[in-house]
C-alpha cells in the first residue's frame, strides 16, 4: 500500500510544470556571481590599460632625462603621440648632421612603445589643455646639463613652463590618473 502512494505522489510531481522557487533563487544566484565578476574583470582591466599608459609615460620621461645627462646629443626628448589610433610614447633625440658645407639638425627616433588601448591623454600647462593625438603630439625636452625639463610643446607650440609643473592625465573614462611633470627637476609622478 505504502508502495501506491508514494509512486501516486511522484507522479504527481512529474505534471507539475515552472521552476520551484529554491530553484529560481539558485539560479539568480548564480548569475549575480557571473555579473560580479565579469564588471570586475573589466574594471581590472580598464585600470591596468590606464596604469600601462602611465608607466609608458614615466619611463620614456626617465630615459629622456638620463640620456640628456649621459650621451651627446642637441637634445633629448619624449613624445607621446597617436599613431594609427594607438597612443605611442617615443624617445627622441636631435642631432647636427653635416651636409655639405652646412649643418642641418636631424630627429632620430631612438625607441618608443605604443598602447593598443582606449585612452584619453590630455596635456594641462597651467594656462591651456590639450588631448594629445595625431595632430597634437607632447614634447618634452630635456636640458642636457641639468636634466630639467627646458621645453615642453604640444602640437610644434610652446606650452608655458613659466608655473614650473605640467600634469598629464590619462583617462578610459572610468579611470583616471594624474601626473605631474617637475620642470625644474625633469622628474615625473603621480599626483
Amino acid at each position: 500500500m505504502k508502495t501506491k502512494s508514494v509512486s501516486s505522489h511522484l507522479n504527481r510531481g512529474i505534471n507539475n510544470k515552472g521552476f520551484s522557487l529554491m530553484e529560481l533563487i539558485v539560479v539568480i544566484a548564480i548569475m549575480a556571481v557571473f555579473v560580479a565578476v565579469a564588471i570586475a574583470s573589466s574594471s581590472i582591466l580598464s585600470t591596468s590599460n590606464v596604469k600601462e599608459v602611465e608607466q609608458g609615460i614615466e619611463d620614456y620621461v626617465t630615459m629622456a632625462r638620463t640620456k640628456s645627462m649621459s650621451v651627446s646629443a642637441k637634445e633629448w626628448y619624449m613624445m607621446v603621440t597617436v599613431e594609427d589610433g594607438d597612443y605611442v610614447t617615443k624617445l627622441c633625440k636631435t642631432v647636427e648632421e653635416s651636409v655639405g658645407e652646412t649643418t642641418e639638425l636631424k630627429t632620430v627616433e631612438v625607441d618608443e612603445n605604443d598602447y593598443n588601448h582606449s585612452v584619453t591623454v590630455t596635456f594641462k600647462d597651467g594656462v591651456s589643455s590639450w588631448v594629445i593625438d595625431e595632430a597634437t603630439p607632447l614634447c618634452i625636452y630635456f636640458d642636457s646639463a641639468t636634466g630639467k625639463a627646458s621645453k615642453v610643446t604640444v602640437a610644434g607650440t610652446n606650452a608655458s613652463i613659466a608655473n614650473g609643473i605640467g600634469r598629464i592625465e590619462i583617462s578610459d573614462g572610468s579611470y583616471d590618473i594624474v601626473m605631474k611633470i617637475f620642470y625644474n627637476t625633469g622628474k615625473c609622478e603621480r599626483e
